[in-house]
């Protein structure tokens, strides 16, 4: 039995029932959606994509498909984050297409869909995008059509550089529309971007121009990445729903056994260092219920142990957590 129908299919079939385009009454084209404050010096007219150029696409498999160029807005938080590197193909799908990678099949955005709504055969596009924003601790879906502001028949904020793809302009009316206008957008930071479009959590981090600074700054973010693979273990192992959540039990259940663990991994360490040698496993295991024959043990120091020998706490959480799931506990 399917579910209720979302928001965007409802509006997608009647649009097309209707052979019309899809106009958001919730985010007019009009001045107010892009200045609420400020009054620019020129005035914006909205035309979609079909009205801009011959052959408009979303998105296309180019090099180029992630060179961006803020326009009149100038660096607002979409154009830092969307020319950063690590925001790539993984990030752009789950936020534009609403699925996690780029291949297979899906029904949110079709990559070339400007095209036949008002020809001489049967509609195809409605007119209506969806995309997926972090909004206050969660993903929330937002709709947007495909009228977009211009000026002297161009596009006015972000937009592709070498080519007729549409997505940063789609993409940036859907963040503005989140927040109320483009001017809105003026205010933000990258960090605030980075959020809102990965649901990440995101840290400013100075750097100085000294080897030894540099150094220390890669050891930090290691170690940030290894405490995070950790909480992600310990919710893939303790989350019972498949929702990537735990309930409030569970996680007290957790905050307990981390304690329980950390008193033993600190019995084994030389001196309460906060390091435990490879050698001193299977004696901290035992402490914590797991006793383990000498092939398994080989198994998981080769696993978790470090380059020198030794493991964190992190890494002992994880092998606990590792055998947790081998023996179903």
């Amino acid at each position: 039995m399917k579910g209720p129908m979302s928001d965007f299919e409802r509006i997608k079939r009647a649009c097309l029932k209707r052979g019309e385009l899809w106009e958001d009454p919730d985010f007019p084209a009009s001045q107010a959606s892009v200045f609420y404050h400020q009054t620019p010096p020129f005035k914006f007219e909205w035309k979609r994509p079909k009205e801009l150029c011959s052959r408009p696409s979303f998105v296309n498999d180019a090099p180029t498909q992630f060179d961006i160029n803020p326009g009149k807005m100038g660096k607002c938080p979409l154009s830092s984050v969307k020319s950063d590197a690590t925001y790539k193909r993984k990030c752009f799908y789950c936020t534009c297409l609403g699925r996690s990678t780029g291949s297979g099949e899906g029904d949110s955005i079709p990559v070339k869909p400007f095209s036949t709504c008002g020809s001489s055969g049967p509609p195809s596009f409605p007119g209506v995008f969806r995309f997926r924003l972090w909004w206050c601790g969660e993903w929330v879906e937002v709709l947007v059509d495909d009228r977009l502001p211009t000026v002297n028949g161009k596009l006015a904020f972000l937009q592709s550089v070498h080519s007729d793809q549409f997505w940063p302009g789609l993409l940036e009316k859907a963040y503005a529309k989140l927040h109320g206008s483009y001017e809105a957008l003026k205010y933000g930071t990258m960090l605030d971007g980075l959020a809102d479009l990965t649901g990440g959590i995101t840290e400013s981090i100075s750097i100085r121009q000294d080897p030894t600074s540099s150094g220390r700054l890669l050891n930090k973010l290691l170690d940030m990445t290894r405490c995070m693979e950790v909480c992600r273990q310990a919710v893939l192992t303790l989350d019972t729903s498949g929702t990537g959540r735990l309930k409030f039990s569970d996680f007290k259940d957790l905050m307990c056994s981390l304690k329980y663990w950390q008193t033993a991994f600190k019995n084994h360490t030389k001196e309460k260092t906060g390091i435990l040698r490879a050698e001193r496993l299977r004696d901290a295991l035992l402490e914590v219920g797991y006793q383990l024959n000498t092939e398994v043990l080989s198994v998981l120091t080769l696993r978790y142990m470090r380059k020198d020998g030794t493991l964190r706490f992190g890494d002992f959480v994880s092998s606990v957590l590792h055998l947790s799931i081998a023996f179903n506990i």
